[in-house]
């Protein structure tokens, strides 16, 4: 009898000290999975100020530049990727390509109006690890005041054989309130060359340039441009 009772005591203990070892791993269980789901629900958040810019009037020939300003208002580490930007249009990361949660960054969108006329829209394409906005736009615009107007803007010279001589006239019209004066007129093109002109335009008239091209290249098409360079306002000019 003595030796039934200590065994069964043996079991009991034994029973006993093994219930918070199964409570303690159910407890560990518990909080790996809560660890594992707080994880899941961890993401970045891309947050701008402002999506959209209006540089409002400008002139041709000038470039213009505006900082986006934003914010990551998610919870885990935000990272920029790289950015894509449209024609004559460029934007620039100027804050770190990692933000914290709650931290803050900028990107700077440069514009040049080159030979462009009237309003201009343009954008550019953030990238980044947001997975509800992977890729975020920014939106810009302007409207460019031309100074010269060219008619025609595009010169054909048509079929030439060779040794043929060809002429075109290209009007240039002085659209400013005030007279404007050519500097220079050149040409990428070896084989034109190009006539006297009136240099002095008064304000919404124009003066005529005359352009003659005679084929001496080997045979196929042929592509350049005439630059138009004024004295007013820093050299400006028209491609």
């Amino acid at each position: 009898m003595d030796r039934l009772r200590i065994l069964f005591r043996g079991i009991l203990v034994l029973l006993i000290l093994s219930l918070p070892f199964i409570a303690s791993t159910e407890e560990n269980n518990k909080k790996t999975n809560l660890a594992k789901s707080l994880e899941k629900t961890k993401k970045p958040k891309i947050q701008f100020q402002e999506d959209f810019y209006d540089f409002g009037k400008m002139d041709q020939q000038q470039t213009v530049e505006h900082i986006f300003k934003f914010k990551n208002t998610g919870n885990a580490d935000l990272k920029i990727d790289h950015l894509e930007s449209s024609c004559s249009c460029a934007g620039a990361l100027i804050s770190s390509k990692v933000i914290p949660p709650g931290g803050n960054g900028e990107i700077k969108v440069s514009f040049s109006s080159k030979n462009f006329q009237g309003e201009i829209k343009r954008t550019v394409q953030v990238f980044s690890n947001d997975p509800d906005k992977g890729m975020y736009t920014l939106n810009i615009k302007s409207n460019v005041r031309a100074f010269l107007e060219a008619n025609p803007k595009n010169v054909d010279f048509g079929s030439l054989k060779n040794g043929e001589t060809v002429s075109r006239r290209i009007a240039i019209k002085n659209l400013t309130n005030e007279p404007v004066t050519i500097k220079e007129v050149k040409t990428d093109l070896k084989d034109i060359k190009i006539g006297e002109f009136e240099k002095e335009i008064n304000p919404n008239e124009e003066t005529t340039i005359n352009l003659t091209l005679t084929s001496s290249s080997s045979p196929g098409n042929f592509f350049g441009n005439i630059e138009i360079t004024t004295s007013q306002h820093s050299d400006k000019k028209l491609t």
